[in-house]
């Protein structure tokens, strides 16, 4: 799973982006990524992987409308991963877990060229027009962890 972390609206919404500290990405800007754990639904390890890697607890979560596919050579594998939408807090306060060494709030025209990942920059432009430019269609909350799933 990936998510987009997102802060602000219009003209004054950005995306967290995270600088990998180590293993095969080392140094590449991305977004929140992370593994299903068994029992976990994919929206349930979005939510977690949010709050280990960046300390944020959503205001709300959302299906982005996208997967991305990608050759993963770590494992030999080909990857499908559910994109999400984590609506933060205008105030939070962002604490690194060891996975990333940087991070830095983004407008999406410089996420877009800094995101090492195709996936993540096809993400982008949906996050922008459905949740920073428009209001997200209602079926893509995830009302399970805004009533209390967190």
């Amino acid at each position: 799973m990936a998510a987009t972390v997102l802060r602000g609206t219009g003209a004054y919404a950005r995306v967290l982006l995270l600088h990998r500290a180590g293993g095969a990405f080392a140094g590449a800007w991305s977004q929140v990524t992370g593994r299903i754990e068994d029992g976990e639904t994919a929206w349930q390890a979005t939510a977690r992987e949010v709050r280990e890697e960046t300390g944020v607890v959503a205001d709300a979560l959302y299906a982005a409308g996208y997967c991305d596919q990608f050759y993963n050579p770590v494992d030999d594998t080909i990857d499908v991963v559910p994109m999400f939408v984590a609506i933060a807090p205008a105030d939070c306060a962002i604490v690194l877990n060891a996975e990333s060494d940087q991070f830095r709030w983004a407008t999406f025209a410089e996420a877009e060229t800094e995101l090492a990942f195709l996936g993540h920059r096809i993400a982008i432009r949906e996050v922008r027009g459905n949740f920073a430019e428009g209001a997200p269609p209602r079926w893509t909350r995830i009302e399970a962890y805004t009533s209390g799933g967190r």
